[in-house]
């Protein structure tokens, strides 16, 4: 199936647009993710420390290098997310690229990544996705390419720089790598096979010497600890419905609790059919004799996907499904192409429910969202001279310390696979990072402390909450609900217990 030479430029235009304005709008009104903060503080570290910060993040820091000019300027989150943003707009159109070559149509999977919750979702923080996701699409289209003709030296030149740009922004690159190296040596008809593994080998090297270097002790925080995580697999069925953004009841908080019992097996039952769609574009492309493209795109998502949950049941890191958002794309385009003449029905209602979620989705639509500028208002009109701040988890004192508190709290990267914390003047006391597995021996303070409790992976949390009940009264409140299961963030405001009052 060749590309259609007529195909109206106006369409790219109507998917950047849509990109853009489901992208800015999450961008403007979302308030500060723990992950977000952490990308702050680990772009404000000299250069020298800033590898030795995300040692423990397992992201090596290109992309923390890239937002450096801006963290040096700002701290507003939406302008920290302006250059995700804008490569993630860029990758869409890559995957109007991706789209005209294999199916025929750039519109319809355009639609889908430009639409689709989880990825707008993911590239509207100030994070490494965007960078990651176009990444991933160049490659890909320039693999494609090679799959039919010989590549001129400015697309080899383009795909060495993706493939190297990759392994640099999140582990998960070189995954992808992997998957495009496999593919090209699999499929000998590729013109320039040679030099494009070549090349792959090549983008592969930064990614192999993080590897080594990450893995050559381990990582011991001071101030972190993930709790006893035990294996959590993305569920098989339920994966393509959270990539492509019908995942409806996961996606709308309103309607989870209004959702019957039997939601959970109709989005089962459409994740399977999804899947067998995929399977079908795969077997559809390879008896065409397309072989190259179906290997390119169908290993590009499946070693991304076997690499995560290896990583998960090795301990690696507890796999997300968000995690594959970069190569959700791979997986649409086959899945289109097995869903035939009613891939557009399918792209209309993936549109559709994805429109209303941009629409309805609370205003913080992060799922991990804390609302630390909130949190820090609230403090910030209750303080007095001498007040401490205690948090219950690392990534909450970074939530708060985007907006307030720079100059009294610092993170220490000093240290090779270490966090450690400084605190000045008025922040003296806790915090408890992360909570001793018994409560504190004795006050944090002798005056009032703000309390903020971040229930995510916090496994002490119930003993701090009863070792201050003992020593502490409850003044003033406030609960920032988080649309996920973790539970809400809470700051409270507490004054000490007179000692004839102990309990």
């Amino acid at each position: 199936m060749a590309p259609p030479k007529n195909e109206p430029l106006g369409v790219l235009f109507v998917l950047v647009l849509l990109a853009a304005l489901v992208r800015l709008s999450a961008a403007l009104s979302a308030g500060v993710m723990n992950d977000e903060a952490f990308s702050f503080f680990a772009a404000s570290r000299p250069l020298e420390e800033m590898s030795q910060a995300l040692r423990a993040d397992l992201n090596p820091p290109t992309w923390y290098v890239v937002l450096k000019p801006l963290v040096k300027t700002t701290s507003e989150p939406w302008i920290l997310r302006l250059p995700s943003v804008l490569l993630g707009i860029v990758g869409v159109g890559c995957v109007f690229l991706i789209g005209r070559r294999v199916l025929g149509n750039g519109l319809l999977p355009g639609l889908v990544v430009a639409a689709a919750y989880p990825v707008w979702l993911a590239e509207a923080q100030i994070r490494q996705y965007g960078l990651l996701d176009l990444a991933a699409a160049l490659a890909m289209v320039l693999a494609l390419k090679a799959s039919q003709r010989r590549l001129s030296g400015a697309e080899w030149a383009g795909y060495l720089a993706a493939t190297c740009w990759m392994p640099v922004v999140h582990y998960g690159g070189f995954l992808i790598l992997a998957a495009l190296g496999l593919g090209l040596a699999l499929a000998p008809a590729i013109p320039d096979r040679r030099r494009i593994l070549l090349a792959t080998a090549l983008g592969a090297l930064p990614g192999l010497a993080w590897f080594a270097w990450s893995l050559l002790g381990p990582i011991q925080p001071d101030a972190v600890d993930a709790g006893n995580w035990s294996l959590r697999l993305a569920h098989f069925a339920d994966l393509p419905a959270y990539l492509t953004g019908l995942s409806v009841p996961a996606a709308w908080p309103g309607l989870r609790d209004l959702a019957p019992a039997w939601t959970g097996r109709l989005l089962d039952l459409m994740g399977l059919a999804l899947w067998a769609l995929w399977a079908r574009g795969w077997l559809s492309l390879a008896r065409r004799g397309r072989r190259s493209e179906a290997l390119l795109l169908g290993l590009g998502f499946l070693l991304s996907l076997v690499g995560y949950l290896a990583g998960d049941a090795l301990g690696v890191q507890t796999f997300q499904p968000r995690y594959l958002v970069p190569v959700a794309a791979f997986f649409v385009v086959l899945m289109l192409v097995g869903a035939g003449r009613f891939a557009p029905a399918l792209v209309g209602l993936i549109l559709l429910v994805n429109l209303a979620t941009a629409a309805f989705f609370p205003r913080d639509p992060f799922l991990w969202n804390q609302d630390w500028p909130g949190a820090v208002e609230w403090i910030r009109g209750r303080q007095r001279a001498g007040d401490v701040l205690a948090v219950s988890m690392p990534y909450a004192l970074m939530g708060l310390n985007f907006t307030y508190g720079r100059d009294h709290v610092q993170v220490d990267f000093s240290r090779p696979g270490h966090m450690g914390f400084r605190f000045g003047e008025g922040y003296r006391g806790v915090p408890q990072v992360p909570l001793p597995p018994a409560p504190p021996g004795a006050r944090p303070g002798p005056g009032r402390v703000f309390l903020v409790l971040c229930p995510f992976g916090d496994p002490a949390l119930v003993g701090l909450i009863d070792w201050f009940n003992q020593h502490y009264q409850v003044v003033d409140a406030r609960i920032q609900p988080c649309v996920n299961e973790w539970g809400r963030t809470a700051v409270f405001l507490l004054e000490p217990v007179a000692a004839t009052d102990s309990r």
